[in-house]
């Protein structure tokens, strides 16, 4: 089974005991196209970002964890006032 049909979601932490050598490979990525958008040397091409995005893979996770967590405050800030 793959990480994607196990968790329902393409954000795989930087460390994940069940599956270390895809979590190490994502991390790589990561790291190759932040090193990519800042225009700096890269093994990362747009087809790989394209191909990669097509799927749901997460560039950015603290993002994703950010946006997710403000989320759900202002869900349970919005039901503590009923």
């Amino acid at each position: 089974m793959s990480f994607r049909e196990e968790y329902k979601h393409c954000n795989v932490p930087a460390q994940h005991p069940d599956h270390p050598a895809l979590s190490v490979w994502v991390k790589c990525q990561r790291r190759q196209y932040k090193l990519y958008t800042d225009n700096k040397r890269s093994n990362m091409t747009t087809e790989r970002i394209e191909r990669l995005s097509s799927v749901g893979f997460v560039w950015k996770p603290r993002m994703v964890n950010s946006s997710a967590s403000s989320s759900s405050s202002s869900t349970s800030s919005s039901s503590s006032s009923l």
